[in-house]
Formats: structure tokens, C-alpha cells, sequence
């Protein structure tokens, strides 16, 4: 048992990485950053660069989920627990604003009270229905032999991926991707993986990112001169890009395969991220924090952007996380007490 924990914070690590990653995004998204795109600067750059973080951190937190939920069963506590969480956040949230002065419509406290329905988060609300759909999608990837589950991705992955990349059209729900995403993991739980070419996942990963970052730099440059590169700057770079869903694969399998010692610090700060999203990413606390808290437009052109926005999202993330912590430690505990006792 000692052993099977010890392995666990190789993707408590990644899964604080894919936060930060994702706060990245919202920080560059939110904030209010306006670049022309006629000319091309050191921020204009980093700021772009910030904003496709969180392409990659979604991938990887739902990698995460669905390699170790192929291998649970679906528990109706559990899923209880996290709608009572969702709520529970978006309430607080609600309460403590309508004390600050906010007013809030009767459709907007529904909302609150009913924040999955509703849609208020849109990951939390494709994640509970993922998780919903996890027994019997579970059922489905033991029905089929390791054959027949490879011809299932290969699919998958054309229909969600390679078509999307190549005629820029979505065609699938985030539902169905974070579905794609989960029986990639479970492929890669259930079955070894024996080519050379992952024992250098890491390395394959963090080039395949690069090269996604650089290929916006390159649209940007040539969008200077021919203004329609400048619409397709995203191309490689988008979350169901060919090119981000490999690059998320190997950036996870690369963790999975480092020898990182039990820590629980580590496990600690990586069981709060799913609050620290909760949290900054409340469309209450999100225009709040970046254009109230941070003024981070006003740094568009400074010199020590980097900084500021490095200082920005390590508070956000530290802040929220500790509030997180907190809420854990009382409100979750009580809920999970209160799931445990009924019958």
C-alpha cells in the first residue's frame, strides 16, 4: 500500500502543473490584454503564450481522472459529494457577494443553487458528467479486447481530433473529448507500454508544447504581413488540436513514468485544485480578481510583465488553495461525515 501511495504524487505534481496552468490561461483571458496585431512584442508574445496553458491543463487533469477512475467503481456518495461541493462553492460565493452590496436576480440565485444544470463551470459540469457515465464506461473498455479498445481511440481520435485540426471545425461536445480522454488514460493503465519511444515521453511532450507555442509565434509573425494568418494562430494550439492531444499524452505519460517520492505536502496542495477552479474561476471572483484585484491590463506594456503576472498567478493559486484547504478540512469533512452516515 506504502508503495502504490508513493507513486500517486508523480500526477499530484502534475495535477498542481495543470492548475497553474490553467490559471495562466485565465489570467492572459480575463485580465483585458489588448495587443494589435500588426506589430508583435516580448508581452504580446508571453501573454499568448499564457493563454494555451490552459489547453494543456485541462487535458492533463482529465488524463489524470480517467487513469485512476478506470480503475474504481462509481460510487453514488462520491457523486453526491461533488455536486454538493459544486453547489456549496457557487452559494458561499453568491452570499458573500450579495453582502458586499451585489444584487442578484431571482434566475442568477437559482443558478447558483443549481450551478451543474446551469452550467456555471464549464469543466466541473462536463467532469460531473464524465464521472457520472464512468461505470458504464468502465463496462465498456473491460467489454473489449486491447484490440479492439486501440481501433476504438484510433477513431475517436480522427473524429475529435484530426478532422477538427485540419478543417478547423469542432465536431464533437467537450463531453465526448473528455470521454476520448479518459479511455486514452485507461489504455494506458490497463496496458503496458512497450515501444522505446515512451521512455523519452517527457522530452517528446515538452518539444510537441514548444512546437505548439511556436507555430502561433510563426502564424503571428506572418500575420503582420497576410492579416488572415493572424485568425489562424491558434491552429496547433487549440485543446483538441492533433498536436495539443499528443503533447498532452506524452507530457502524461512522461510523469507517470518519473520516480517521485511519496510526499504529502505534495498530495496536500493537489487535493485543494479542484476548489482553487472553483474559486478563481467564478464568473463573481473572475472579473474581481483580474481587473480589480490586479489591474493586470494596466501592465500590458510594462517592462516587468513576466514578473507581475508570474507574482499574480502563484497568489492566485496559493490564496485559493488555502481557502480550499480550509474548506475541506470543515465543510467537506461534514459532508463527507453526513454521505458516510446515510444508508
Amino acid at each position: 500500500m506504502k508503495k502504490t501511495m508513493e507513486r500517486l504524487s508523480n500526477f499530484e505534481i502534475l495535477r498542481i502543473i495543470s492548475m497553474l496552468l490553467i490559471i495562466c490561461h485565465h489570467f492572459a483571458l480575463y485580465s483585458g490584454f489588448r495587443y494589435p496585431s500588426s506589430t508583435i512584442t516580448v508581452n504580446s508574445v508571453f501573454i499568448q503564450f499564457l493563454s494555451y496553458g490552459g489547453q494543456l491543463g485541462v487535458n492533463l487533469f482529465v488524463l489524470i481522472s480517467g487513469y485512476f477512475l478506470v480503475k474504481n467503481e462509481f460510487k453514488v456518495k462520491k457523486a453526491v459529494k461533488l455536486w454538493m461541493d459544486i453547489s456549496i462553492y457557487a452559494i458561499i460565493i453568491m452570499l458573500i457577494f450579495a453582502i458586499a452590496g451585489t444584487d442578484f436576480n431571482f434566475f442568477e440565485v437559482v443558478k447558483n443553487i443549481f450551478p451543474i444544470p446551469y452550467n456555471m463551470w464549464w469543466f466541473a459540469t462536463s467532469y460531473f458528467m464524465m464521472y457520472l457515465l464512468s461505470g458504464y464506461i468502465n463496462k465498456l473498455i473491460y467489454a473489449l479486447s486491447k484490440r479492439e479498445l486501440d481501433h476504438l481511440i484510433i477513431l475517436l481520435i480522427v473524429i475529435c481530433s484530426i478532422l477538427p485540426t485540419f478543417m478547423a471545425a469542432r465536431m464533437t461536445s467537450t463531453l465526448m473529448w473528455f470521454f476520448l480522454l479518459y479511455i486514452i488514460a485507461a489504455r494506458i493503465r490497463l496496458y503496458a507500454l512497450t515501444n522505446k519511444v515512451f521512455d523519452h515521453s517527457l522530452m517528446i511532450g515538452a518539444i510537441g508544447y514548444v512546437f505548439c507555442l511556436g507555430s502561433c509565434v510563426l502564424f503571428d509573425i506572418i500575420g503582420t504581413k497576410i492579416a488572415i494568418f493572424s485568425d489562424y494562430a491558434t491552429y496547433f494550439a487549440r485543446i483538441d488540436s492533433i498536436t495539443m492531444l499528443f503533447c498532452s499524452i506524452f507530457l502524461f505519460i512522461g510523469f507517470k513514468n518519473l520516480n517521485i517520492k511519496h510526499s504529502k505536502m505534495i498530495n496536500t496542495i493537489a487535493a485543494t485544485t479542484f476548489g482553487v477552479y472553483l474559486l478563481h474561476e467564478n464568473e463573481y471572483i473572475r472579473p474581481f480578481l483580474w481587473k480589480t484585484v490586479f489591474h493586470s491590463a494596466e501592465h500590458a506594456n510594462d517592462s516587468r510583465l513576466i514578473l507581475y503576472a508570474i507574482g499574480a498567478i502563484l497568489a492566485t493559486f496559493a490564496l485559493c488553495s488555502f481557502i480550499s484547504y480550509t474548506y475541506n478540512k470543515t465543510i467537506g469533512r461534514w459532508i463527507n461525515a453526513l454521505l458516510t452516515k446515510a444508508k
